[in-house]
């Protein structure tokens, strides 16, 4: 009786190989980084894809490491399990990371902008000044940890719409990188406006 065929490895499979061999980890490294068996990293590999909680640990642990282009892989797979009941009181995630952190920051420069209140003005103005070259390492992690997605493409890795969706992620945290840029030029000038109104303004 012949063997049955092997059964083809998932994108998240695939993801998680790339990810332990871009970080330079065994299976046994990185069963003891996620806290669990060596046994269970093996098998998440081959056989039993991780799910659920534990592909979100996997996420948080990529994201930890820089390598958030895979973490989106795992948590693109995370929101598509939510259609599944028995993972819906477990996992509850955003459906877009970085949209979600853009919105926030809008909501933040929204409320500061219109108090014109110099003192937030100058303290957000600070807080952006410090976060932008921050987030350009973020970048650069990012960009250094994918590197290889042309490479694994060509290897049958990814099909060409999970590639150009990798590459459609580098975009967006440039993107939210140029719109931090933005929000703090826009906080200097007008902070050097109100600065200026209060100058001028009779004692």
């Amino acid at each position: 009786m012949s063997r049955p065929a092997t059964k083809p490895r998932t994108a998240v499979q695939h993801a998680l190989i790339e990810l332990r061999r871009q970080l330079g980890l065994t299976q046994l490294q990185l069963a003891l980084l996620l806290d669990v068996t060596p046994t269970t990293t093996a098998r998440w590999e081959t056989t039993h894809p991780p799910r659920g909680p534990a592909l979100l640990r996997i996420a948080q642990f990529a994201e930890g490491r820089g390598a958030l282009v895979w973490a989106k892989i795992f948590r693109e797979v995370l929101a598509e399990q939510r259609d599944d009941v028995r993972y819906q009181r477990s996992v509850h995630l955003p459906e877009e990371p970085h949209s979600d952190l853009l919105e926030a920051f809008r909501n933040v420069s929204h409320a500061i902008w219109w108090s014109e209140d110099p003192s937030l003005m100058s303290y957000w103005t600070s807080i952006l000044e410090a976060l932008i070259p921050a987030h350009r390492l973020v970048i650069q992690r990012a960009i250094r940890h994918n590197a290889g997605v042309d490479e694994a493409l060509a290897r049958g890795v990814f099909s060409p719409s999970e590639a150009e969706r990798i590459k459609d992620s580098i975009e967006g945290l440039r993107d939210l990188e140029r719109r931090l840029v933005e929000y703090q030029k826009e906080f200097a000038e007008k902070l050097q406006v109100i600065k200026a109104k209060n100058r001028k303004a009779p004692k």
